[in-house]
């Protein structure tokens, strides 16, 4: 909302409104979760100085800009009007009351050495109000890297800027997938990451969801390579883009299916087909290949089926271990020296594909072979292998990775042939 020289004149507080992107409007009436009922302001909010008349003949007629306007709501309903009686008085609903307020509060945070005084005139028409309503959810200095780069790109979509702030958001909890992809530079926090490079980020995360070479994966991919401002990132996303060759094509046939996570029922609990493998912690906190061969090998003594689930531990170093309970699955009851890892879900190979969203620790079922004893027949190549990276390296989490065999680079460890992903039972099966 502008002054008259900027907005072509006054007019009533409900044509004003009438002028704002439909998008904001529907915005508007679909917050319903956002706006909260009216309740009268703190004792905080300084009193403006003009008689409550002026102010709503101020917000009425639109005489300035929307940001300062908005310090006229508060002071209206400290006088004891409601955003129903101001609506009635001014024509500007409880809903875009609220937004230009709102809205406001977002504005005073842009004040500051990051931005010019010309990108902050970049909001004061009336449509600023709806596009930096979208900026509420970010602090400050989020707000300040957000705001500069709708001005200086020149957004007034209230669209475009619930993009910006959606990547913004979404850069702050995935800094560290954006380092491993190359979005991201390997040292530094959130200020090292430029806007294009987050914006480039989300919608390759999009695309990564779409089946490959479908309109929708490429529009996507074309959103990110129109974004996107750092060469490691933009070699990422041309990648992405060609067509696979007959030999990849090849490849991706050799390699094994997909990891899938298996929830545990609550009848598989049970005593009778129990069977006890140490747990060694969290994959995040091993260092060097030696951490899984020195986990203790469980004898099963039940050899005559009487049901009671008898072991048997080593007396060396078994007592040094957490044991979990699992089922006697013959994947691992044929391996060597079943071993069980805490892993987060972005351990899992391919989850660049799905959704990241679950904070869910899994368990990580593994049967750890000597180092160097992995080969390359058929039957090694169709399976998945926890890597390590070395000291100093850097995998997936920490020093670990799991990959396919052919993938192993030189320098990294095959340490654990990988034999299943579990989680436990919900709460509504016990």
């Amino acid at each position: 909302m502008g002054n008259n020289d900027r907005d072509g004149g006054g007019g009533q507080g409900r044509q004003a409104f009438q002028q704002l992107d439909p998008d904001l409007v529907r915005a508007g009436r679909e917050m319903k979760g956002t706006y909260r009922p009216w309740a009268p302001p703190t004792a905080g909010i300084v009193l403006a100085q003009e008689p409550p008349e002026e102010l709503l003949r101020n917000l009425s007629n639109m005489n300035g800009l929307w940001h300062d306007l908005a310090n006229s709501i508060p002071n209206l309903y400290r006088s004891g009007y409601t955003p129903a009686s101001v609506e009635e008085e001014t024509g500007i609903s409880g809903t875009e009351q609220n937004t230009m307020y709102t809205a406001s509060q977002v504005y005073l945070t842009l004040k500051g050495p990051e931005l010019t005084d010309a990108e902050r005139a970049w909001f004061d028409p009336l449509w600023g109000s709806g596009v930096l309503y979208e900026l509420r959810m970010l602090n400050a200095n989020e707000r300040r890297k957000a705001g500069k780069y709708l001005a200086q790109m020149g957004v007034s979509d209230v669209l475009e800027a619930r993009k910006v702030a959606r990547a913004l958001k979404d850069a702050v909890s995935r800094l560290k997938d954006m380092q491993r992809l190359g979005f991201a530079p390997s040292t530094g926090g959130l200020n090292e990451v430029s806007m294009g490079d987050a914006i480039a980020y989300s919608s390759y995360r999009i695309a990564q969801q779409e089946r490959a070479y479908t309109n929708e994966h490429t529009i996507a991919l074309r959103n990110a390579l129109a974004a996107v401002e750092s060469p490691a990132a933009r070699d990422v996303i041309t990648k992405e883009m060609v067509p696979p060759s007959a030999e990849e094509l090849a490849r991706e046939r050799r390699m094994p299916n997909e990891l899938q996570v298996t929830r545990l029922e609550a009848d598989e609990l049970g005593t009778r087909a129990c069977m006890p493998v140490p747990l060694v912690g969290d994959v995040a906190m091993l260092r060097g290949i030696t951490s899984l061969m020195g986990a203790p090998k469980v004898d099963l003594l039940d050899t005559l089926g009487t049901g009671y689930g008898l072991f048997r531990v080593p007396r060396d170093n078994g007592a040094d271990f957490s044991y979990v309970p699992l089922p006697r699955w013959m994947s691992l009851d044929r391996a060597a020296l079943p071993v069980a890892l805490s892993i987060p879900y972005e351990l899992m190979p391919g989850t660049e594909r799905h959704a990241r969203e679950s904070k869910e620790k899994l368990l990580l079922l593994v049967d750890a072979i000597q180092p160097g004893t992995a080969t390359e027949g058929p039957e090694d190549l169709a399976q998945w292998y926890l890597v390590n990276a070395g000291e100093g390296g850097m995998g997936v989490v920490g020093e670990w990775s799991i990959k396919a065999l052919e993938d192993v680079a030189p320098s990294e460890t095959v340490c654990a042939i990988v034999i299943s992903a579990v989680r436990p039972a919900s709460d509504d099966m016990l």
